[in-house]
């Protein structure tokens, strides 16, 4: 964690982060004699998951996105350790996606997706307050950066295909944003576009009445 702190380089502190999150997630599931086995210094789990607290709210540009970097690398191993804390995420999250920077703004949908796609639906439905606020920086990003707006598609994309529920709600907000990026000749970069129908498609398939209401049909 103090190397991270100390590395200037984003390229080095994503391998870094990989790094972390891949070695906390083996100690937290280490048991029995594995985990008697393991170094004493191997055992701090609970440094390291406060110093991943710590990184998320921070102010500093870099911690954020380490923080969100190493927590979704959690979330895949065990995500079960944050199952029961998606109200203390949802602040954060929403705070990030607020914020002005595109890194920290794509960490946040990078890690929201991961959390979508390994934990629960009951343990989701906080989140679905965030919807609006998603849709719209998926809209910011593309319109600011079309390379990162290729991985907030696919973000989008994949909590849609995983959890379609999470979306019901907000569905005409939802229909209406991939319909618009579908249809947005102004994008340069086909992949948007083409990511955006195939979602819409995803999204009638699993919808088929509320995409008939919405289409007037």
């Amino acid at each position: 964690m103090q190397s991270l702190l100390k590395e200037p380089e984003s390229g080095c502190r994503k391998i870094l982060c990989e790094l972390i999150g891949e070695l906390a997630a083996t100690i937290k599931t280490l048991t029995g004699d594995a985990k008697k086995q393991c170094a004493p210094e191997g055992r701090e789990w609970n440094e390291i998951n406060n110093n991943i607290w710590g990184f998320l709210n921070s102010t500093e540009v870099a911690q954020i996105g380490s923080g969100f970097k190493i927590l979704g690398i959690l979330l895949r191993y065990c995500g079960f350790e944050y199952s029961k804390h998606a109200e203390e995420l949802v602040p954060i999250i929403q705070q990030a996606l607020e914020h002005n920077d595109l890194k920290i703004k794509g960490g946040a949908l990078e890690t929201l997706s991961e959390y979508v796609e390994n934990i629960d639906f009951k343990f989701c439905k906080p989140f679905i307050q965030l919807v609006p606020l998603v849709l719209d920086n998926v809209i910011i990003t593309i319109d600011k950066n079309e390379d990162e707006g290729v991985e907030v598609m696919a973000h989008l994309t994949d909590m849609i295909e995983i959890e379609a529920k999470l979306f019901k709600q907000h569905f005409g907000k939802v229909f209406d944003t991939l319909r618009n990026i579908a249809m947005n000749k102004n994008i340069d970069t086909n992949a948007i576009r083409e990511n955006a129908l195939e979602t819409l498609v995803i999204l009638i398939e699993k919808f088929p009445k509320l995409s008939a209401k919405q289409q007037g049909i």
